[in-house]
């Protein structure tokens, strides 16, 4: 078999399962970026000011991923823009594929993966279920109990023995990276 032909039996078929994928816009990446820092910035200047392009580029990204996912992804008001109830939804999607991208982008995804997700049951029969999130979602919008153990890994520098984080270790459960793994 010649090299061409090689490397033809190792391609997958794009008819099947990939032909979502190839009918997306080639802008899609770019939108995301642009919904990314819009969504974190919440300012449309600073999001052009950090991407380098218009403002009307930047809504032309914004209403191509709406029209993507059929949802309105932002509410504009005095405040700058803030995202809707879909949008917060969509940025914890868009957040992960953006990281994902920058880790795959500097070498790094196959050396340290991203803890996703995680669930099971715990020695006592209990449930668990372990997200990552931003800190700035965190901080904004997560639940009383996760602001209270941000607020005290923060007052204790990160120590897990610091006074301040010893009052809400009960209350978690931890992971540390350790060859490789969680």
């Amino acid at each position: 078999m010649d090299q061409e032909g090689q490397m033809n039996s190792v391609l997958p078929d794009l008819s099947g399962p990939f032909q979502g994928a190839l009918s997306l816009p080639s802008a899609t990446c770019d939108a995301m970026k642009s919904f990314f820092v819009l969504a974190n910035t919440r300012s449309l200047s600073e999001t052009v000011s950090i991407l380098g392009i218009t403002r009307q580029t930047v809504r032309r990204h914004i209403n191509l991923l709406e029209m993507i996912r059929g949802t309105v992804l932002f509410a504009a008001d005095t405040g700058g823009y803030q995202l809707s109830e879909t949008g917060r939804a969509e940025y914890r999607v868009v957040s992960k594929i953006i990281n994902q991208t920058s880790r795959w982008a500097a070498g790094l995804a196959a050396i340290s993966p991203v803890l996703d997700l995680c669930n099971g049951r715990g020695p006592n029969g209990g449930y668990y279920l372990a997200q990552q999130h931003p800190v700035s979602e965190l901080i904004l919008n997560g639940p009383p109990p996760m602001k209270r153990i941000y607020k005290a890994w923060v007052e204790g520098g990160g120590q897990v023995e610091a006074p301040s984080f010893r009052r809400v270790k009960a209350e978690l459960l931890m992971y540390r990276e350790h060859h490789g793994g969680w």
